[in-house]
């Protein structure tokens, strides 16, 4: 993916050098998220709703594949693991009771930006449509389990 990425960002030099117009690098800030909208450097809103933005895998939500070959953890301490199934009674769960889970699996990576996020942002050779890189600060919406 990064190699794909530097190959765009020569084809898009090349082109400016080209047409004698320099490639043009600012930055952003996202004032809306749906549709994205963000305020550049020069004060100028840019949509992603009016086409006006191109968003890489850096900065919004995608589904990847992954294969996995893991194990549910057992549990520890001095859990009351009693519970009941509808028509199969009641019953209690061993502590060493844990699931395997293996093959491959979709799960989805949560990179959209949030408001106030400032990004970077690379302006198109003779247009307004800017591809939004990356984040030029650390994440602000880390929120899932495990995070410490």
């Amino acid at each position: 993916m990064y190699s794909d990425l530097v190959r765009v960002v020569k084809k898009i030099a090349l082109e400016a050098v080209e047409t004698s117009e320099p490639v043009s690098i600012q930055i952003g800030t996202v004032i809306k998220t749906s549709p994205l909208s963000i305020l550049s450097d020069d004060k100028i809103t840019y949509s992603e709703e009016d086409g006006e933005l191109i968003l890489t895998h850096l900065v919004k939500d995608y589904f990847v594949d992954i294969t996995v070959q893991h194990s549910t953890d057992g549990i520890f301490g001095n859990w009351d693991t009693t519970h009941s199934h509808p028509d199969a009674g009641s019953g209690t769960i061993p502590i060493e009771h844990e699931h395997k889970y293996s093959g491959r699996k979709k799960i989805k990576i949560h990179n959209g930006l949030v408001i106030g996020e400032k990004v970077l942002l690379l302006k198109l050779v003779g247009g307004q449509k800017f591809i939004v890189l990356d984040r030029v600060e650390d994440y602000k919406n880390v929120s899932g389990e495990w995070v410490e």
